[in-house]
């Protein structure tokens, strides 16, 4: 029997057993082979709502965190976040308040509600020289602070980033007799930005949230006392399966990225 001519074949069918045979030949499977799909998370999924307490140095990232995990988590309702000091939302705790999730400065704070005993450090806050946006002054070190003429403002040493701004200066051998006080970062931020003073010693974050009137100048490794961001699912939670995969969450590229943006470098333990 003489062979079937060719033109009778469909012309698809000629075509898709040639590129059949080449994908078999040189076993590449082209573009096609990359998913680009987004990948879903594993597991059930989460619902029940979601209260967390943040220390005040968290705000406004905190809001960015919850909202970012709770578009991952749509099952997931958001409670308006409660942001106080790290001793006012101890005081909160002891009067009974039952957040699912609280992120403090201080561990200490949360005594022994937490689930495991131990809490998250997920960022840090540098300390940062603020100065006006052009730096008129030149200030580029801690010494430079201490230079006559220079007009700087510092956290009060009744507040813990007092405390820290002062083992700065000790540790830097810098000494600013003429220095005046604040009870407020965003105050110090706030003079430094309007030319009231030339500079300012608060965070990172503080900075950030100054905006484009400010910037930061870093400080050496050696003059840091940085301030540590905790967290953790707090015990007895009726969410605590949503409390404990924020807690989670937090150590993940997508939060990572949004403690940059705010200032606060990231770190897990």
């Amino acid at each position: 029997m003489s062979p079937e001519p060719t033109s009778a074949r469909p012309a698809g069918v000629v075509v898709l057993a040639c590129l059949l045979l080449c994908a078999a030949c040189t076993g590449h499977k082209g573009p096609a082979a990359r998913s680009t799909a987004t990948p879903t998370a594993t597991g059930p999924a989460l619902s029940g709502s979601l209260q967390i307490y943040a220390d005040s140095s968290l705000d406004p990232v905190m809001n960015q965190l919850a909202s970012a995990f709770v578009a991952a988590h749509p099952g997931v309702r958001l409670l308006p976040i409660s942001f106080e000091g790290t001793q006012a939302l101890a005081t909160s705790l002891e009067a009974g308040a039952t957040p699912d999730v609280v992120a403090v400065v201080d561990p200490a704070a949360v005594g022994g509600n937490v689930v495991t005993g131990t809490m998250h450090t997920f960022a840090s806050d540098p300390l940062r020289i603020v100065v006006k946006a052009n730096d008129p002054a030149g200030i580029q070190t801690l010494s430079d602070l201490a230079r006559p003429g220079i007009s700087v403002v510092l956290p009060d040493p009744s507040l813990p980033l007092g405390l820290k701004v002062e083992q700065a200066l000790a540790a830097a051998g810098v000494r600013l007799a003429a220095a005046t006080t604040s009870l407020s970062a965003p105050t110090i931020v706030q003079q430094v930005g309007s030319g009231t003073d030339d500079a300012g010693i608060v965070e990172a974050s503080d900075v950030v949230t100054g905006g484009t009137p400010v910037t930061g100048v870093a400080i050496p490794a050696s003059d840091q006392f940085p301030t540590t961001e905790t967290a953790a699912a707090m015990g007895g939670t009726p969410n605590q399966s949503v409390a404990t995969a924020f807690v989670s969450f937090l150590e993940t590229g997508p939060a990572r990225a949004l403690l940059t943006d705010a200032g606060f470098v990231p770190g897990s333990s």
